[in-house]
């Protein structure tokens, strides 16, 4: 017997990304999203209430957490109020547990929660994949300045990347 899911089909992250082909992956009216191509991804563009959101699609999602072991309730639905008898509906709230400091999933619902919560505003919960992309670019510059500082280096290092170019072989492009 299969195990259920608990995502629904056209609620969950794209199965593959292409710059060149907009993803599959459900986008909400009511929040005036849209996907937005910037440089070669994609990203979802949207509002909750007043705030503004940008959430890049990916095929997974991995967060991370200030704490070990962190449960985080998200309002990931605005309340509804019945204009007849003005009884107020309160949105779908779901929660995510990271345990280890850790959270994975696919499902696009809880992602544009995390994404708006408090939590993301606030730095107590974070999206891995964009701070390790932030620290690989902070480690690169550090390198690069350490190195091309140094004169003697930086002469070294140009002298010797001529000379490889030199010994590379032209390549035929016309045919």
């Amino acid at each position: 017997m299969p195990r259920k899911s608990f995502i629904a089909k056209d609620d969950s992250a794209p199965r593959e990304l292409t710059p060149t082909k907009k993803p599959v992956c459900k986008l909400y009216d009511e929040y005036e999203e849209e996907f937005i191509l910037e440089g070669d991804t994609w990203s979802i563009h949207g509002f909750f209430g007043d705030s503004e959101y940008y959430i890049p699609v990916r095929t997974k999602y991995r967060f991370g957490a200030a704490s070990a072991r962190y449960r985080i309730l998200m309002k990931a639905e605005r309340d509804k109020a019945d204009p007849n008898t003005g009884q107020i509906f309160p949105g779908d709230n779901r929660s995510a547990q990271f345990s280890e400091g850790e959270f994975h999933t696919r499902d696009m619902f809880i992602v544009r929660g995390l994404y708006r919560s408090n939590a993301m505003t606030y730095g107590r919960i974070w999206d891995k994949d964009t701070e390790d992309a932030k620290m690989r670019e902070q480690h690169y510059q550090g390198m690069k300045g350490m190195l091309l500082d140094d004169a003697e280096f930086k002469a070294r290092f140009l002298a010797e990347l001529r000379q490889e170019i030199a010994e590379v072989p032209e390549v035929d492009t016309q045919g």
